[in-house]
C-alpha cells in the first residue's frame, strides 16, 4: 500500500499550492515541501526511523516501491545515512501488515501530516442492490491545520481514494 500512497501525495501538494495563492508565499513554500520530502515509517528493533523518499511527486510507482524498498533495507541493515531520514513534510505508516485494521498515527514535527494505512479486509459492501464482499482498506489522516487546511486534506483523501479504486491512475 505504501508506494500507492506516496504516489498520491501529489494533489495534497497540489491543494495546498492552489491555496497558497490566496493565502501568500509562506503556504506555496510548505506545498512544495510536501510533495518532495515523503517519508516512510520503518519499525525498528530500536524503535521507529521514518527514511525519506524524495522527488515522490516525479517518480513512478515501481521507482518509488524500489526506493521505499531500499531505504528500509538500509534501515534494518543500519547503513542508512542521516540524509536519507532527515527533512521529511509528510508521512506515511503502514500498520496493515501486522493485521491493523485502523489507527491514529501522530505527526512527527516538523512535518506536516502523516497518512496511516490499515490492512485490507473483506467486508460485506452493497454493490447493484445486492450485498457482496469486496476488500476494504481504512487510511487516516492527520495533518496540521497550521500548514494543511482540512478541507484540502479531504480532497486529498478523496483522491487516495480514487486511485486505489482506479489503479491504472497509479501508473500515468
Amino acid at each position: 500500500h505504501v508506494p500507492e500512497a506516496l504516489r498520491t501525495a501529489g494533489p495534497l501538494a497540489s491543494a495546498a499550492t492552489s491555496r497558497a495563492t490566496l493565502l501568500g508565499f509562506h503556504d506555496a513554500f510548505i506545498a512544495s515541501a510536501l510533495i518532495s520530502l515523503i517519508g516512510v515509517a520503518v519499525a525498528l528493533e530500536q524503535g521507529l526511523i521514518v527514511p525519506i523518499v524524495r522527488n515522490a511527486d516525479q517518480r513512478g510507482i515501481l521507482d518509488i516501491a524500489r526506493e521505499t524498498q531500499r531505504l528500509a533495507e538500509a534501515a534494518r541493515e543500519g547503513k542508512i545515512r542521516p540524509e536519507e531520514f532527515s527533512g521529511g513534510t509528510f508521512t506515511v505508516s503502514n500498520l496493515g501488515m501486522f493485521d491493523v485494521d485502523s489507527f491514529t498515527a501522530v505527526i512527527n514535527p516538523p512535518e506536516s501530516a502523516i497518512l496511516a494505512v490499515g490492512s485490507i479486509t473483506p467486508t460485506p459492501a452493497v454493490v447493484d442492490g445486492q450485498v457482496v464482499v469486496r476488500n476494504r482498506m481504512k487510511v487516516t489522516l492527520s495533518s496540521d491545520h497550521r500548514a494543511i487546511d482540512g478541507a484540502i486534506a479531504a480532497r486529498f483523501l478523496q483522491e487516495v481514494k480514487r486511485l486505489l479504486e482506479e489503479p491504472f491512475g497509479l501508473v500515468l
